[in-house]
């Protein structure tokens, strides 16, 4: 599992439900590690 290079953007009037804390967010940080440098392109370094 890696962070995307990109972010993904939702008009809110899309959205349905926002979760933060979950287990699958845990997960998602225990194993990509922390978020890349903001402006960072995917496998490479800022």
């Amino acid at each position: 599992m890696t962070w995307d290079g990109f972010m993904t953007k939702f008009k809110f009037k899309h959205l349905t439900r926002v979760d933060f804390s979950d287990d699958y967010t845990r997960a998602v940080l225990e194993l990509a590690g922390p978020l890349p440098p903001k402006g960072s392109r995917h496998g490479q370094r800022a």
